[in-house]
This record gives structure tokens, sequence and C-alpha cells, in this order.
């Protein structure tokens, strides 16, 4: 699978404290069934002429 991602038209996810909980409880599961230090990031897809949402709200 080709990923073709101009990070101009990406911006870190603005994620609650709920959610980050769930995605470091996915990295440790992730890291225990492969035995790699896995680190999973959050992005979010951006207008070029805006600012990038709140998405916790």
């Amino acid at each position: 699978m080709e990923m073709n991602m101009d990070m101009r038209d990406v911006a870190f996810a603005n994620l609650g404290a709920d959610t980050l909980q769930d995605i470091k409880r996915l990295e440790e599961q992730l890291r225990a069934k492969t035995n790699k230090s896995i680190i999973l990031l959050a992005y979010e897809e951006t207008d070029s002429t805006t600012e990038p949402k709140d998405s916790s709200r």
C-alpha cells in the first residue's frame, strides 16, 4: 500500500485525555504482540487555507 502524505495537509490531532489513554493502551497491546516499541501518532486532515480543528469537543 503506497501512502502519499503531504505534511502541509495534516496537523497533530487535538485529542482528549480519554482518547489519548486509549491510544496508549493500544500501543501497549501492540508492544506485547510484536515485542517492538510501537508509537502511534494521531493526525487530522486540514484544509490548507484554515487552522486545524479542535477535535476534542
